[in-house]
């Protein structure tokens, strides 16, 4: 990526939709909000391996709840269908996850699902990729990503030049 000043606007207008998520209807969730947390979770990882944000926005590490998965037995055909993965609801666990490895979490989406707060209004969802299908799912604040997405906007790096044969530091 050359440039990524196109990417950090979109961040921001990403970050803008998923701060409305709570005023959309529950029944069917828009495209746009699903578009956002895609797109942006694909822009963030490529920002971080092109070096285009800081190497301390880089090792960042959000703190998520964690659901339990309980995924199909391997030998089940249902275990390779969407939809197959449940998570135990009732005994989550919180830990610190890298931005990547949630990048990578939703890039390489398996399970999904919409995370409806008490006042019956969308505030997340929970993921895993088809390689965590058998341990946890992360569940993601919409107001939390949002505020990453902006966080990423913001975060460029200075003093450094990019050349052919690799990068230094300017005096």
């Amino acid at each position: 990526m050359y440039e990524s000043a196109p990417r950090r606007t979109e961040l921001r207008k990403f970050a803008v939709t998923l701060r409305d998520a709570p005023t959309w209807p529950v029944k069917e969730v828009p495209f746009e909000l699903e578009r956002a947390i895609f797109y942006s979770a694909v822009v963030l990882r490529k920002l971080i391996e092109d070096r285009k944000l800081t190497d301390s926005f880089a090792a960042e590490k959000l703190r998520v709840r964690v659901h339990a998965a309980n995924a199909p037995e391997k030998s089940s055909w249902w275990r390779n269908m969407p939809g197959s993965v449940e998570f135990d609801w009732q005994n989550a666990s919180v830990t610190d996850v890298a931005v990547n490895e949630l990048c990578s979490q939703i890039v390489h989406l398996f399970g999904r699902y919409w995370w409806v707060d008490e006042d019956d209004e969308l505030s997340g969802m929970v993921v895993c990729s088809h390689r965590h299908q058998d341990r946890q799912g992360f569940h993601i604040g919409f107001i939390m990503w949002a505020g990453l997405l902006e966080k990423a906007a913001k975060d460029w790096p200075t003093q450094r030049t990019i050349h052919a044969g690799g990068e230094h530091k300017v005096e």
